[in-house]
């Protein structure tokens, strides 16, 4: 009997190096680390990978994609569209890149207000542009960024003429002091917007994922990372609640530990009503504080309403 393979998302992370200082981001002192991901390394890890797992999507991202040479974009993208049919990138957008532009129609844009982000006027006049000659804008927000005026970031993105926008959580790093403010501090911020939605002229992806948990079409994956240190990765926490990326020399290694983190989760959510139907990216299990890495609270109160 032939059984459906485990789908997988996948993050290639080709480069640390980034052109913007942002006192959340996750790298830190990573941004010094030189490495560039060998293609031949990637495409033995991806062919590998797609044996065993279907290889769901994969985003491209780092450190900044834009400081990366037109010829090795290219390459790069080549080769993940091998393996997966959904491919996706994720910039800053401070540089009006060449090889984004001639690669992809639609574009991932990670975007924070409250003025934290360096040159923000140099990516809202870039987007615009991109707009303008046909090019689809996804944009991404941290939860931390978006506490100003909420309806007055719903008129700038409108103006802006996106695609989509998605209220991703804030998570602390080895790499950051940016404090973390817990899981409630996520889901009371979508609840926010999800009052202005009335107002958005884009789609609001964390509402199409509640609704997605709601019709029970929408299915945790796990997910993986590539690293400029020719590395495959985890994304794990510490007991300080700081994430980190647990990198393995061999793709087995892997295997063992995605068996291990299954078996942990199954018992960390063996009481939860809603499991396995969740926005669960990844488990914190040292995290004693309210809610849960799945934003269960939200879910039920999205579903009561």
């Amino acid at each position: 009997m032939i059984t459906e393979r485990q789908s997988i998302s996948l993050s290639v992370n080709p480069l640390y190096k980034c052109n913007s200082n942002c006192p959340f981001c996750y790298l830190g002192s990573l941004k010094d680390n030189k490495n560039i991901l060998d293609l031949t390394y990637l495409m033995n890890t991806l062919n590998s990978l797609s044996y065993r797992y279907n290889i769901n999507s994969i985003d491209i991202y780092g450190g900044e994609i834009s400081l990366l040479s037109e010829f090795y974009f290219d390459m790069i993208t080549k080769l993940c569209k091998t393996f997966s049919k959904n491919v996706s990138i994720t910039t800053n957008f401070v540089e009006f890149n060449k090889p984004i532009i001639n690669n992809f129609d639609e574009i991932g844009v990670s975007l924070d207000f409250n003025k934290f982000r360096d040159n923000q006027s140099k990516v809202y006049t870039n987007i615009k542009a991109a707009s303008e000659i046909g090019k689809v804008i996804n944009v991404l927000s941290l939860d931390i960024s978006c506490q100003d005026n909420k309806e007055e970031i719903i008129d700038t993105l409108n103006n802006l003429k996106i695609k989509s926008w998605r209220i991703i959580p804030y998570s602390k790093s080895k790499e950051t002091m940016y404090p973390f403010k817990g899981y409630t501090f996520f889901e009371d911020t979508v609840r926010e917007f999800l009052k202005l939605q009335h107002k958005m002229k884009f789609s609001f992806i964390n509402k199409l994922q509640l609704d997605g948990i709601i019709n029970e079409d929408f299915y945790n994956t796990s997910h993986f990372y590539i690293t400029p240190n020719n590395k495959i990765a985890l994304l794990k926490f510490n007991e300080n609640n700081e994430e980190y990326f647990e990198e393995y020399d061999k793709l087995d290694d892997l295997y063992n530990e995605v068996k291990n983190e299954q078996l942990k989760q199954e018992e960390y959510c063996a009481t939860c009503s809603i499991k396995n139907k969740c926005l669960a990216e990844h488990i914190n299990y040292n995290y004693k504080g309210d809610s849960c890495p799945g934003f269960k609270n939200l879910i039920l109160n999205y579903k009561n309403e």
